[in-house]
């Protein structure tokens, strides 16, 4: 596997995928959960047989968290595509533990034989936590963005589309809690009475969400 470089945001490797493989991307999904689990747990025990006074002991509590599996994407056409894996953990992930994982997944590859006969040919390896900007994915992406604002599209109990913003007031595995400000036209007419707008709170079931970004304040 030969390394072709990396930017100031993440490692990127080349390595083969067969691109004739319909299930490749399911393939990779049901794959790398269990192998960052692994790296986790080597990660740990490392820091543990090492101690927590060294040089890099500021980075080593994220190794102690899992890493779990966001999502994997793949682009671009045969021979050039590019394969993004976006992870993180429960308390965040930085860019040297994505540059770490990038280089580990790479030996792992590199000695796997399960893995050479998914892999032929090339394509670029990229390995980064999921910002901001990308929907929240999973349950356990909820609990460390309380506090912030969510942009959340659901379905509501009549099978109607409805989309809400507000603030993220708890976050449990089946539901989320938004404290909902009243609509700009509420608004309006609040001010025009001479009162506040009310913050609504709701409760909203994740199964129901369509999609949920985190709003960003400027």
């Amino acid at each position: 596997m030969k390394l072709k470089g990396r930017n100031n945001r993440l490692s990127e490797f080349y390595v083969g995928l067969m691109s004739s493989d319909p299930q490749r991307l399911d393939r990779l999904k049901s794959l790398l959960p269990s192998l960052l689990k692994l790296f986790s747990e080597q990660q740990s025990n490392t820091a543990t047989q090492t101690g927590a006074a060294n040089a890099t002991g500021a980075a080593m509590d994220a190794a102690t968290d899992e890493i779990y599996l966001v999502d994997v994407q793949i682009r671009g056409t045969a021979g050039t595509e590019v394969v993004e894996i976006f992870v993180d953990t429960d308390k965040g992930i930085s860019l040297d533990w994505c540059h770490r994982l990038s280089r580990w997944l790479s030996e792992w590859m590199d000695a796997s034989a399960e893995v050479e006969q998914m892999f032929t040919g090339e394509f670029r390896l990229e390995v980064s936590s999921p910002g901001v900007a990308r929907p929240l994915m999973l349950s356990r992406q909820y609990p460390k963005n309380i506090g912030r604002r969510l942009k959340v599209k659901f379905k509501d109990a009549e099978g109607n589309y409805q989309t809400v913003e507000g603030k993220l007031v708890a976050a449990e595995p089946a539901h989320i809690h938004l404290a909902v400000t009243a609509t700009t036209k509420d608004k309006s007419a609040a001010k025009s009475r001479g009162k506040m707008a009310a913050a609504e709170m709701i409760d909203i079931a994740l199964d129901q969400v369509v999609e949920a970004k985190v709003q960003l304040q400027w």
